[in-house]
């Protein structure tokens, strides 16, 4: 256990068990909560996108009951004043459109009735190259090397003997490939590739983690929503405004040719305070969605503006005590976004 991890929990558990985290809903303003999800995975993962299984059936069974769990879709009506908001409305998403999506979180939503919306970012689906977060696992889990020397990255030596060690050696890389231009981060993870005695191309089975138009469609036919996450999931203000318009339009295209019905939301790729802007909020609105969702943390009170709405990212780390169990507290008080 951490220091930090532990002081979390402490000041979590003091919030909750002394009714603070109620009060704080009970007398805070009306606002609507839209979480983000990205995978939910068989065990425990520190990877900062994913959730247990088991965690994942604890957090929603907790929403299922303390909240009102809506679609996207009621949330956006709400916020535009068509109903009163109300202070427990939250919604569900996902972004990536990862497979598990399918086969583990989609059977927990709808053992509690929970609606959600899965954001895809559609070229992995349609055979393009792996999105860049899953060549790069790919090319980690194959590799028979020890180690990487990314001192080249400023990152030093990194441990791969072993499952935790390469985990933890994955989380550096993300960091600095999600920060580099396209073309640097294309580089680096061929450079990555080749320093692991790996080809230089990437590796297709990355795909293989990914959605299938199939499952799709069944999971629209239950009653998900789907949306909007471009093509190759390009951070739109680092590209030129006709390269965003095109990865904005293109999967708006290819969702709704599949699914024939009209996509109505988007979700910025990574979606930080950096990578959208009043440029490409208009690209988005032009191209017809009702909204778009950031992963600026926060809730959205009534008039919130529909193409910049804050969400709370949600994973393991976000929910876990020291010892590694599910934390109620911990859970709540990320909620109320108060830590």
């Amino acid at each position: 256990m951490t220091v930090r991890t532990t002081l979390k929990w402490m000041v979590s558990v003091v919030l909750y068990y002394t009714g603070i985290v109620w009060l704080v809903r009970r007398l805070g303003r009306e606002a609507g909560t839209i979480l983000i999800f990205h995978r939910v995975r068989d065990e425990w993962h520190d990877d900062g996108m994913s959730v247990s299984r088991a965690t994942f059936e604890r957090q929603v069974s907790h929403l299922s009951q303390a909240y009102d769990v809506v679609s996207l879709d009621e949330i956006v009506q709400r916020l535009s004043g068509v109903r009163r908001l109300g202070r427990r409305a939250l919604a569900i998403t996902f972004d990536d459109g990862f497979r598990d999506n399918y086969t583990r979180a989609w059977p927990i939503l709808a053992r509690h009735h929970c609606p959600a919306t899965v954001f895809l970012a559609v070229g992995a689906l349609d055979g393009d190259a792996p999105m860049w977060t899953e060549q790069l696992r790919a090319a980690v889990e194959a590799t028979t090397a020890d180690a990487l020397d990314a001192t080249w990255l400023g990152l030093g030596i990194l441990p791969l003997v072993g499952d935790a060690e390469r985990r933890q050696s994955l989380r550096p890389l993300n960091g600095w490939l999600k920060h580099a231009p396209d073309r640097e981060r294309e580089q680096a993870l061929a450079d990555i590739r080749r320093r692991l005695g790996l080809a230089a191309e990437p590796i297709a089975r990355g795909n293989d983690e990914m959605l299938t138009w199939e499952m799709v469609a069944e999971m629209r036919s239950a009653g998900l929503s789907i949306g909007s996450h471009t093509v190759s999931h390009k951070i739109l203000t680092r590209i030129d405004l006709d390269e965003a318009q095109w990865e904005i339009e293109e999967s708006r295209r290819r969702i709704e040719k599949h699914l024939g019905e009209s996509i109505r939301h988007f979700a910025y790729p990574n979606g930080t305070s950096h990578d959208w802007n009043a440029e490409t909020q208009t690209l988005v609105r032009q191209s017809g969605f009702e909204s778009a969702c950031t992963t600026v943390k926060g809730t959205n009170p009534p008039g919130a503006d529909l193409h910049a709405l804050r969400r709370l990212d949600i994973n393991d780390r976000a929910c876990t005590d020291p010892w590694g169990r599910f934390s109620t507290a911990m859970f709540a008080v990320k909620l109320a976004a108060l830590l």
